[in-house]
């Protein structure tokens, strides 16, 4: 063969080389990032690769839809076709080798680069909120923690939903939701102690007394005590006594009506609605001494 003759092979792949490089490719995408300020959008090719492509002045792109992308001869960059949203079957799957792409960096789960939900496959240790899937081992649950309003600690401690409770020195009591039991709950507390009330109404034909330093709290908004039939003050609070998130209704049937008197030092009275009439001289929902 001749010196600076190129063998008949050489010419053959540096003719293909030429004529690939020629030739426009067209694959399937779906665009990821809609935005095109700057005149492109980000998609993901068919085959894997996540690439920016130019979108064309008067071609219009929409988040997750398909789209044909095409990669010019002689550019880096794909092109969105003008030909829109991909609907041909037949558009190639696989990105052709030497191809620029964006590689994959390390990122968050709600970035651009995932679309729709986790496979169950993908986390097995967690409960779905459907009931689908069962609990298979022990969880702990702190005190107080509640699930569709059940305390899971009260109901191994015997204490029913609809209990009052008496929380002393650690250790939790449960009183049936009467007259009687509240005023047994209140009557066995201590100062730091707190008696809860359920969700629930209880009926009360005489006024209470909230002890020095007793909380008394409701589970709910629906936690509500109807006093009635005497004359005077519904609820008492001594000294450092709190009141909180319960409702009180009060009808007298005397000269006086006052729902809670909270007039001594250092007593908290929040988030408790209070309704009183009935008396003929004075209806006070909350009397703190000051007026």
């Amino acid at each position: 063969m001749p010196l600076g003759q190129p063998h008949s092979d050489t010419k053959a792949a540096f003719s293909g080389a030429i004529e690939n490089q020629s030739q426009t490719r067209t694959w399937r995408a779906r665009v990821l990032d809609a935005n095109t300020i700057d005149g492109t959008c980000l998609v993901r090719v068919s085959g894997g690769s996540v690439e920016r492509a130019r979108v064309p002045i008067g071609v219009s792109v929409a988040y997750n839809s398909e789209v044909f992308v095409e990669r010019i001869p002689g550019s880096n960059m794909l092109v969105v076709s003008n030909s829109g949203v991909a609907a041909d079957a037949q558009a190639q799957a696989v990105v052709p080798a030497g191809s620029v792409a964006m590689g994959l960096e390390p990122h968050e789960l709600d970035s651009i680069y995932h679309l729709g939900q986790l496979h169950d496959a993908q986390a097995p240790q967690f409960l779905k909120i459907d009931g689908s899937r069962d609990l298979e081992g022990n969880l702990g649950v702190d005190p107080g923690i509640t699930i569709d309003g059940v305390d899971i600690s009260e109901m191994a401690a015997g204490i029913a939903r609809n209990n009052i409770v008496l929380f002393k020195d650690g250790t939790r009591t449960g009183y049936d939701a009467t007259q009687a039991g509240l005023v047994a709950a209140l009557a066995a507390a201590l100062p730091r102690s707190a008696v809860r009330l359920p969700s629930r109404e209880i009926t009360m034909t005489a006024g209470i007394t909230v002890p020095e330093g007793v909380a008394l709290t409701g589970l709910s908004k629906k936690a509500y005590l109807n006093f009635s039939g005497f004359n005077g003050t519904a609820i008492t609070m001594a000294l450092d006594a709190v009141c909180h998130g319960f409702s009180v209704k009060f009808v007298s049937n005397g000269a006086n009506a006052i729902g809670i008197n909270g007039h001594y030092p250092g007593t908290l009275i929040s988030d408790c609605p209070v309704s009183v009439k009935g008396g003929t001289v004075l209806n006070h929902g909350i009397w703190t001494g000051e007026d």
